[in-house]
């Protein structure tokens, strides 16, 4: 199930015949093995969808060109039994079981049973209840979340008016199994031992099963496209100049929400045209910048992502809000190294059974060559995570990478880990 649930998100992106931008700022491989850092680092093809102010500051001249990249992104937290607990779960026919053994135990009473025939179906009843109980249990909150990322930027810097082009691809999908039937069983099991040890009469009837079990399985993703071009220049405030710089773009929102109970939860189900709702709307980036020192080697940058707020509805009925995300960055750039940090003002709420999120991004990269980079980084969740599931829950993100590059082609890996997830990043970009 786990590859069938980020098939299927995955066929959204594909469907809209465009790039998908994720709700969390994007960026590159670079950014994301620094921690996702950006607001006051990136450089000009990554500052299109981090900060497009940053196009416009002083670039050396290994920067200072026409540039394109093409980035690739994915990171995944998941237990690994969620699959086979619910096929185990399927395949044992123990709902029915238990129904069955319910069914038989209350006809008894229609007749005259055998103390021997009464204890051989309180029991079955038992069986088929602790079975029940146990491979519900198994399967309850376990969960998967997956994010998929691809960009392509391309930025042309300038010392007037800098522009620049993109097409943000990204997806958050995650999914949860979830026991909703524990009281109904326990309260089975219950009376069926009470009547067994004789606390109860024989001729009490045992509750009866719904047709379909209350507990569930929900496979939810958000994919939002975004295609835009990045605008920036330098404008003279006080006698000091400060970058600006503004991302216009057009979204296209898509959400998938499939709920079914365990019984029936079938990958095979899924259904993009059936479970999925979708719209389309215009938004706006905006960001400024400002260096500080001697050699203009401490950068401020401010930038707030999606500035026009909107609500969408699953299927399902879920709400999910694309809100604007304000992050404050800092950098401190030397020769061969840089040091980053941004905070991000605001909070994602939850969407579906994910937690809030509101992340603390440090990073570092060191540079002792001109071909060649490594970079370190973590990005740590500072909102109260209220995730439905431990397993996908967002705490603290560590992050490395290199960066190769050569008669101005580059190459950019980035690896991820945390307590629950693991992911890695690719990059092509060259510059002319």
């Amino acid at each position: 199930m786990q590859k069938t649930l980020i098939a299927s998100a995955m066929s959204l992106t594909l469907m809209t015949g465009q790039a998908l931008a994720t709700p969390i700022p994007g960026g590159d491989a670079r950014t994301f093995a620094m921690g996702g850092t950006g607001t006051a680092s990136a450089h000009p093809m990554a500052a299109t969808m981090m900060n497009p102010a940053l196009m416009a500051l002083p670039q050396p001249e290994s920067r200072d060109k026409f540039g394109l990249a093409l980035h690739f992104q994915a990171n995944v937290a998941y237990d690994d039994d969620l699959i086979d607990d619910i096929d185990t779960f399927q395949n044992s026919q123990v709902w029915n079981d238990l129904d069955q053994a319910i069914s038989s135990f209350n006809s008894l009473n229609n007749g005259s049973p055998t103390p021997a025939q009464i204890t051989n179906a309180l029991d079955q009843v038992i069986a088929a209840g602790n079975e029940a109980d146990r491979l519900l249990t198994q399967i309850d909150r376990e969960a998967l979340r997956a994010n998929l990322n691809g960009a392509f930027a391309l930025a042309i810097p300038r010392q007037g008016l800098s522009f620049g082009f993109f097409a943000d691809t990204g997806i958050e999908v995650s999914g949860i199994a979830r026991y909703e039937d524990s009281a109904l069983i326990s309260g089975i099991l219950n009376t069926a031992t009470q009547i067994r040890n004789g606390s109860l009469p024989n001729s009490t009837d045992l509750s009866t099963l719904n047709t379909t079990p209350q507990s569930n399985g929900e496979a939810l993703a958000l994919a939002v496209t975004e295609v835009g071009v990045a605008l920036a220049m330098p404008v003279q405030i006080a006698g000091q100049p400060v970058y600006v710089g503004v991302s216009p773009k057009v979204l296209s929102i898509r959400t998938f929400d499939y709920k079914a109970d365990v019984n029936s939860f079938d990958d095979a189900d899924f259904d993009a045209g059936t479970y999925e709702k979708n719209t389309s709307t215009f938004n706006l980036d905006a960001g400024v910048a400002h260096q500080y020192g001697e050699n203009k080697d401490l950068t401020v940058g401010f930038t707030v992502k999606n500035l026009i707020p909107k609500d969408v509805e699953t299927i399902g009925g879920k709400k999910v809000s694309i809100d604007p995300i304000a992050r404050l960055g800092v950098a401190l750039n030397r020769a061969t190294y840089t040091l980053t940090g941004d905070l991000e003002l605001t909070k994602t709420k939850r969407a579906g059974f994910e937690g809030d999120k509101q992340y603390l991004r440090l990073g570092a990269e060191w540079a002792p060559l001109s071909w060649f980079a490594l970079r370190g980084g973590m990005a740590h969740n500072l909102a109260s995570d209220n995730a439905e599931s431990t397993v996908i829950a967002s705490n603290t993100l560590y992050t490395a990478g290199i960066g190769l590059s050569a008669a101005g082609i580059g190459l950019d890996l980035t690896g991820a880990v945390s307590d629950n997830d693991v992911g890695g990043s690719l990059q092509l970009s060259a510059v002319y």
